[in-house]
């Protein structure tokens, strides 16, 4: 996949006024010092830089000042309501959690964004719709929903080809990019062809002959190759070499003659093969182009099996399975694999050959396995199946007519082994089928496990929380109501009875105390069961919650709700409510924290919890060995597995920590 962060930071080149200023340094202190300089002054340009530098720090993976500078910026934006800059920092905000893999937190902050700029019409408006739904792209692409991320591409597409933008021609040489690299790695080759034409048209009108238009080239003539136009990848090629040898790059030579020994294996030219595939080695391995490397090397070893000369082919294929393997590229695995069973039966090396075809098969077996899962996200199980049958049988025909073609003198020899996949295969099916009923088997005891876990928990939560209920209902009515009347009494009687001076002093600082009782009971009752929360609703009880806290000057809160009009489940609610009570307990008494940040943000029917902390931090693989023994910790886990959610620590010792929780919801 191409570098799919690019995509969601591009739109920060465009913001005005600033850039002329400070766009020329990217150092982080220039920036800092801006931000500074113009803080009460300029405000907006001091907003523009913010997020400039929080795009800069999401690329260098200062995550800490990136977070710190887009919650600047939130708002910021928010007090001077403008929706044009509150839409740029949720952008940065989507890319921020592309960058550390939350795509759900991506996608809402994404989809904040485009609510923001529905009513907005400017370029710079319509250019931040292109970059938020080129994010959602990214995020759909990473999930396995590749049909739904083109589908978004094509949306931000649409937008980005109607632009009178400066960043204009860059955007669309992204999308057509991307585009063409998504068809490409569905076998759309024809569709990957169209679209990589199109980058590199967008490339030309910049006017700018560099790497960027060599690699669109490469990657067209590729796509012809796909396809089957070999024709027209040769002229590609043939038109494109007095532009390599002007950039005098080892990376360009390095694709050039790689794609070009592709290209003359195919057209069956195998001695020029041989001869670009050992010049495009050299340079990629110059450059550490792993890739391009790769299919250099493919290209001339499966010329020299062409030639008869395995010998020859063995080094190379063996070279391009090492870094198939280092850089983890199943499919390059799976070329080389089969490449060398070929070289080893001309060898006549049959038990080699074995090996090399039970390796393939187990990658052929990873490939099919990723395939399905991205598949059954967008087609039937049955059309899938039927069509991995066919892919099986057709590579079984494919290995027969091998066997048969170059070994006619080992026929014997070739039953055998074919017998033996055959067993084999057969053994691995009724080995997966029975290791398939233990996982179930295992699956439903967990499962039954987890129920009477989960059913503890809820009698216990439940519990708690009607006791909560019924206690702060006896302290507020009961107690509370008693203790007013004594102190109506107490009242009525000092105005009543004649006393000295030191008594009537006495009685006076008795009712005094009276009240403060009285006070600190309602608060007692008010925490048991918070009446903002039964009124009002969840944020705005977490909002109360905060600011009775920040009165108290022990810690400084900031709370930001990224949901409009959220409103759940009571019984939810309260759970949600006593999480953030206890965290923030723990930030209080057990980090000394000096700020703590809490946010609520929503996607589709996921609702996420984020706490932050500038604390003591601690060691999250021994957390049952803080003070309390975790208890807090262990309580908050409890009620998340409760509402059947998932919760994620990430702490390390004087860092802080922050506390992630996704509860699926389902609103009112």
């Amino acid at each position: 996949m191409k570098n799919f962060i690019k995509y969601s930071l591009i739109f920060c080149a465009h913001f005005i006024g600033v850039f002329h200023v400070v766009a020329q340094s990217t150092e982080k202190d220039s920036l800092l010092t801006f931000i500074t300089t113009n803080e009460k002054t300029n405000i907006i340009e001091a907003l523009n830089a913010r997020i400039v530098l929080a795009s800069i720090c999401i690329k260098s993976s200062d995550t800490v000042l990136a977070s710190r500078l887009l919650r600047e910026s939130m708002i910021i934006s928010k007090e001077k309501n403008n929706y044009f800059y509150l839409s740029s920092t949720l952008i940065t905000w989507s890319s921020y959690f592309l960058s550390i893999g939350n795509y759900d937190a991506s996608d809402s902050c994404a989809n904040e964004a485009l609510r923001h700029l529905q009513e907005c019409s400017t370029d710079d408006c319509f250019y931040n719709k292109v970059n938020a739904l080129s994010n959602l792209s990214v995020g759909k692409e990473q999930k396995g929903y590749i049909v739904s991320s083109i589908d978004l591409k094509l949306k931000a597409l649409d937008i980005a080809e109607k632009l009178t933008h400066v960043q204009k021609n860059k955007t669309l040489t992204l999308l057509y990019s991307g585009l063409a690299s998504l068809f490409a790695n569905q076998g759309q080759y024809k569709k990957a062809a169209y679209y990589d034409n199109k980058c590199v048209q967008a490339q030309l009108s910049l006017g700018i002959r560099n790497l960027n238009l060599g690699d669109a080239y490469v990657y067209l003539a590729d796509d012809y190759m796909c396809a089957g136009f070999t024709d027209s990848a040769a002229q590609i090629l043939h038109g494109i070499k007095p532009l390599v040898d002007s950039l005098n790059i080892p990376k360009m030579y390095a694709r050039y003659y790689a794609y070009s020994a592709k290209l003359n294996y195919l057209q069956k030219n195998y001695l020029q093969a041989i001869d670009d595939g050992v010049k495009g080695r050299d340079y990629a391995l110059q450059s550490r182009s792993s890739k391009t490397c790769m299919v250099a090397l493919l290209a001339a070893g499966r010329s020299y099996i062409a030639l008869q000369q395995p010998q020859k082919a063995m080094p190379l294929l063996s070279e391009d399975l090492q870094i198939a393997r280092a850089v983890q590229s199943l499919r390059e695995q799976s070329f080389a694999l089969k490449e060398l069973a070929i070289a080893s039966m001309q060898l006549q090396k049959p038990a080699e050959a074995y090996e090399y075809l039970l390796q393939f098969e187990v990658i052929k077996d990873s490939i099919q396995a990723r395939n399905e899962m991205i598949r059954l996200n967008e087609i039937e199980t049955q059309y899938q199946a039927e069509r991995r049958a066919k892919a099986i049988q057709l590579l079984e025909t494919e290995k027969l007519l091998q066997a048969a073609s170059y070994k006619q003198k080992t026929t014997r020899l070739y039953v055998l082994v074919g017998c033996l996949l055959v067993v084999v295969l057969i053994g691995i099916l009724v080995f997966r089928n029975y290791r398939q009923k233990q996982i179930i088997q295992t699956k439903k005891i967990k499962e039954l496990e987890q129920k009477k876990q989960m059913d503890a928990v809820s009698n216990m939560i439940l519990g708690q929380e009607t006791e909560r209920n019924r206690m702060a209902k006896d302290l507020h009515d009961g107690i509370g109501g008693m203790l007013s009347g004594v102190k109506l009494n107490l009242s009525a009687m000092k105005g009543n009875m004649i006393i000295h001076e030191q008594a009537a002093n006495l009685f006076t600082k008795s009712i005094a105390q009276l009240d403060s009782a009285i006070r600190e009971m309602r608060r007692v009752a008010h925490n048991m069961m918070p009446e903002a929360l039964l009124q009002l609703g969840l944020a705005e009880a977490i909002h109360d919650y905060c600011q009775g806290i920040n009165e108290s000057k022990l810690i400084e809160i900031q709370f930001v709700n990224l949901c409009s009009n959220l409103s759940l489940e009571k019984s939810l609610e309260i759970v949600l409510y006593r999480i953030v009570q206890e965290l923030t307990n723990n930030a209080i008494k057990h980090a000394e924290a000096k700020n703590l940040f809490i946010q609520i943000s929503c996607n589709e029917n996921i609702l996420n919890l984020t706490i932050e902390d500038d604390g003591n931090g601690f060691e999250v693989s021994s957390f049952t060995s803080l003070p309390g023994n975790g208890s807090g910790l262990l309580n908050v886990q409890s009620r998340v597995d409760y509402v059947k959610g998932k919760m994620e620590i990430v702490s390390k010792p004087n860092k802080g920590t922050s506390v992630m929780i996704e509860i699926p919801i389902n609103e009112k």
